[in-house]
């Protein structure tokens, strides 16, 4: 993976996750196979998404601003 892009889930797949995750919790190996697959999903990253690290809406000065701070790389 590129240092300049964050992989992160998709609303949507979080939305599920989050839904999945007390079901898991209350029934282990034996919850729902909706939440199973869920899970199952996740942890082969279908539903995420790649962008990039950094805001490109940041004038030049302001950069080397927050860089300096070390707020950004």
């Amino acid at each position: 993976m590129n240092m300049n892009q964050i992989t992160r889930p998709t609303n949507m797949a979080l939305a599920f996750l989050l839904a999945a995750v007390p079901c898991l919790k209350a029934s282990g190996a034996r919850g729902p196979w909706t939440a199973r697959r869920v899970a199952v999903n996740a942890d082969r990253e279908i539903g995420t998404t790649t962008e990039r690290a950094i805001n490109a809406h940041l004038s030049h000065k302001t950069a080397e601003t927050l860089k300096k701070q070390g707020v950004i790389l």
